[in-house]
């Protein structure tokens, strides 16, 4: 007797599987996420607690949907009393999708239009070099690369930080015959694996600034220290892996001279030069922070840069201007990170 057999079921089959396929992949994945997150008033879900001194601002609108320019400089002028404060312009207010009206008329995101015509305001209210000008402005936008990342302006300086995930790093650098200077295998301690940042600076002072990676820091709610790592520190690092060496090493090592922050200046005392004939002094590279525990949830960065006295007060001291990043550590995205690969 034949056996007859329907395909029927088969071909049905093989579509719910596509669909559940598609289903996973359709969405953000936890293993593409930065482990550390913006951490800003704005998202509902996320702890929003600005470091101390930070206050946010959503700049007042009219009617029209306009942004109300004088309401907006009297309370621009208002927190500039405070030297000390630093404020950050909510641009954007998430929602999730089962919330109260109550919640859910909180929603809002300025537009490319807005966002621009708001920075034109605060940077005309706000004067780089005068004694008025201490408060800081922090935003948070998207990079080229479509990466989170925090630009403050403060004191004349403005500076850029954006977080890079391992798999990007490892993507970019630990290539062919080099050996990435970031690169992590899972052998190494916790204490020797890292979290990067891009930092951009801008001087329009007409000093220069000077600063120095290893006094940079990562603090998080359990008081834990993670400090800044220069050259010297990574090239260590890499020597404790027993499969890093030899001419992939050196050529990694010879690559960090060219992408590390601190790299892009002769000497540390060298610095970041001032405006010179209207064009402001700027420095970019990567730095390398000692990783955070898993364990740590609310973190802030710290950057420390150095003011040099104006050029009219040679016998002038240096002056500190700190600033600070604030982020939020997911544990369940850090653990859902793919291996360090070479491609």
């Amino acid at each position: 007797m034949r056996r007859r057999y329907s395909w029927v079921p088969t071909v049905v089959g093989l579509f719910l599987l596509i669909l559940l396929v598609a289903g996973c992949t359709g969405g953000t994945s936890l293993r593409h996420l930065p482990p550390l997150q913006p951490n800003v008033p704005g998202k509902l879900d996320v702890p929003g607690t600005l470091p101390k001194g930070m206050v946010a601002l959503v700049p007042p609108m009219t009617e029209s949907g306009e942004i109300d320019e004088v309401a907006f400089i009297e309370a621009l002028e208002e927190l500039q009393k405070d030297e000390n404060n630093c404020v950050f312009f909510k641009e954007k207010n998430e929602v999730g999708p089962n919330v109260s009206p109550e919640e859910a008329a909180l929603a809002f995101e300025l537009t490319p239009e807005q966002h621009d015509k708001m920075m034109e305001i605060a940077l005309k209210t706000y004067e780089s070099d005068t004694v008025n000008s201490k408060m800081g402005i922090l935003t948070l936008g998207k990079g080229e690369l479509q990466k989170p990342k925090y630009t403050m302006i403060r004191d004349g300086i403005t500076l850029t930080v954006t977080y890079w995930r391992d798999a990007d790093l490892n993507r970019k650098f630990n290539r062919g015959n080099s050996t990435s200077v970031f690169y992590q295998s899972e052998a190494l301690h916790q204490g020797d694996k890292t979290d990067v940042f891009y930092v951009d600076i801008v001087n329009n002072r007409n000093s220069k600034l000077i600063f120095d990676v290893r006094k940079w820091s990562i603090e998080d709610s359990n008081d834990n220290f993670y400090s800044g790592m220069n050259f010297d520190d990574l090239r260590e690092r890499m020597t404790m892996m027993s499969r890093v060496g030899g001419l992939a090493m050196k050529n990694g090592l010879n690559k960090a001279k060219v992408i590390l922050l601190e790299k892009q200046m002769a000497r540390m005392e060298d610095g970041v030069s001032g405006m010179k004939d209207g064009e402001p002094g700027t420095m970019a590279g990567f730095v390398a922070f000692r990783q955070v525990k898993k364990n740590g949830k609310s973190v802030v960065q710290k950057i420390k840069i150095e003011k040099a006295p104006p050029p009219d007060q040679p016998a002038g001291r240096f002056q500190i201007v700190m600033f600070e990043f604030p982020y939020f550590h997911d544990r369940g995205i850090r653990e859902m990170q793919p291996p360090s690969m070479k491609y």
